[in-house]
């Protein structure tokens, strides 16, 4: 968020850059000094304006790096944008609505990320809905949280730790966490490894944030995106950005709009027809966004074809 180079950094990158321009000659004999480029990689959205503005030039007007020219590199979901994030070897599981709630044994999360030891009886893990939970603290979480006790299907909710547990206990208490068809599992923090596991293998992903969306995005998996609020409310055009350029279906537009409303309103309820249309979304979406390429890709082509 507005991240400024010290200006002893600057400075070093000005002399860097000056020296290797009166080093360049004819009669140069020894070796060339790499060239810098100095990048501005900004914050991701779905907005218009990032495609208008990914790769434009800022030059320095004043302080020790004067004269130098800043690149902004824009992360982004579309063919002009810097792309998206992305390993070269993800591991992209191939999910379809037929398996929703019905992950095989060879697929169940590892014991240690979602352990069956605190099952309520009768609730058959291969029925089960699957949620994993890494949000703020949405004004609808009570309402969400009820609903999920009271759900005709039996659902395991994993909490990620931090603001996500403090937020869901103070809406369930201690004697409540668990109902006939609820079972909730307090998690640990986990490793990136870990955490791109539970989602791979949850019928549905609240994740916040920019990373997490991503992360989800590879899942494949069906998701709702609590967006970081702010005062201004302007988070919501970039919700709706997403939402649009996503193609989102209505039923989860309308999802992802109360989730993210100032003020609590009821959600509907998370049934298997509606996150079977979820689930074609998810893989939809993916599949257009690996037609790119990478943000690394992107941004090292980029910088080589700077002189």
């Amino acid at each position: 968020f507005g991240c400024e180079l010290p200006l002893s950094y600057q400075a070093a990158l000005a002399h860097r850059v000056n020296a290797r321009a009166s080093d360049v000659s004819p009669s140069s004999s020894g070796p060339a000094t790499r060239p810098s480029t100095w990048i501005n990689l900004e914050y991701l959205s779905a907005e218009t304006y990032v495609e208008r503005s990914h790769g434009l030039p800022s030059p320095v007007m004043t302080g020790p790096a004067r004269g130098l020219t800043k690149w902004f590199f824009y992360p982004g979901f579309t063919a002009r944008t810097g792309g998206l994030i992305r390993e070269p070897h993800l591991y992209l599981p191939r999910v379809h609505a037929s398996q929703m709630g019905s992950t095989p044994d060879d697929l169940a999360p590892r014991a240690d990320i979602a352990s069956s030891s605190q099952r309520p009886a009768g609730l058959a893990r291969r029925q089960a809905l699957r949620i994993s939970l890494f949000c703020y603290e949405p004004q609808g979480l009570d309402s969400w949280l009820q609903g999920l006790r009271l759900s005709s299907m039996p659902i395991h909710l994993w909490v990620a730790a931090g603001r996500p547990q403090t937020a869901v206990k103070q809406c369930l208490p201690a004697g409540h966490r668990h109902a006939p068809s609820l079972n909730l599992r307090y998690l640990p923090f986990l490793t990136q490894t870990r955490y791109d596991h539970l989602l791979r293998h949850c019928d549905l992903n609240v994740v916040r944030g920019e990373d997490s969306l991503v992360r989800a995005i590879w899942a494949g998996r069906p998701l709702i995106w609590h967006i970081y609020p702010q005062a201004d409310g302007v988070h919501h055009d970039k919700l709706d950005a997403f939402l649009s350029l996503s193609q989102a279906p209505t039923s989860l537009v309308d999802y992802h709009r109360r989730w993210n409303a100032d003020q609590a309103m009821p959600l509907p309820a998370l049934t298997q027809a509606l996150l079977a249309s979820w689930q074609d979304w998810a893989l939809a979406w993916r599949e257009r966004l690996l037609a790119q390429p990478d943000l690394t890709s992107q941004l090292i082509a980029f910088v080589r074809g700077k002189p």
